[in-house]
């Protein structure tokens, strides 16, 4: 696998949406400390590929820090497996996100226009179609990948031989069939086919949670 060609194009794909909707994202309430998106929604996606992204970041932060975040990461992983509201495993007591320059796609497409409350954030119609667009594109460039909720996909890059092998670009899904399917983990070689991109068909993969849109 070239690593450093999937992550331009991976940065280049989050760059793509920010210009498709950057006149419906003007409008957004959201401000640094508002972390409604990272308590309430339940889950934050992730890919493999955006997986290894932040594990290059944490190996930035001190040993103390990168410590603290991985306890939080299995923190995270324990509630969720005890089918429990999630606080994100990066989300700060000041609300401001631990990993915020390499957060993953399901971070970045989401905004509001209103200040968030029980039904969650509200967006344009358009920017959320646009995020779908990205998000297929995405499943197909980690082909060899996985998708599913942050703190399992980070779990499996944990595994030394998983991220080994993912990172040699081998394809096992056989290797990890019995953790992807009572984890909910989606495998990005058969979740969207290329053939069906072009034909506009549905994305099977678990819902990121719908927000209302306007």
């Amino acid at each position: 696998m070239n690593l450093k060609r999937r992550s331009q194009a991976l940065k280049a794909l989050y760059q793509e949406f920010r210009a498709d909707t950057a006149d419906q994202m003007s409008g957004a309430v959201c401000t640094i400390g508002c972390s409604d998106c990272c308590t309430n929604v339940g889950e934050v996606y992730a890919t493999t590929l955006e997986g290894i992204l932040i594990f290059d970041h944490l190996k930035r932060k001190n040993p103390r820090q990168k410590q603290q975040l991985l306890r939080r990461i299995a923190d995270n992983k324990t509630v969720k497996e005890q089918h429990r509201l999630a606080r994100c495993a990066f989300l700060n007591e000041n609300g401001s996100c631990a990993v915020y320059p390499v957060r993953p796609f399901s971070c970045r497409r989401l905004y509001s226009v209103r200040r968030c409350g029980p039904s969650g954030p509200t967006l344009h119609r358009q920017a959320w179609e646009a995020g779908e667009r990205i998000r297929r594109r995405i499943h197909l460039l980690d082909d060899c990948g996985y998708g599913g909720h942050l703190s399992y996909i980070l779990t499996l890059l944990l595994d030394p031989w998983f991220r080994h092998d993912y990172l040699a670009g081998k394809f096992e899904p056989a290797a990890i069939e019995e953790f992807a399917g009572s984890h909910g983990i989606v495998i990005n070689r058969w979740v969207e086919p290329r053939e069906n991109l072009n034909q506009g068909r549905g994305f099977s993969s678990p819902s990121e949670g719908m927000p209302e849109r306007s």
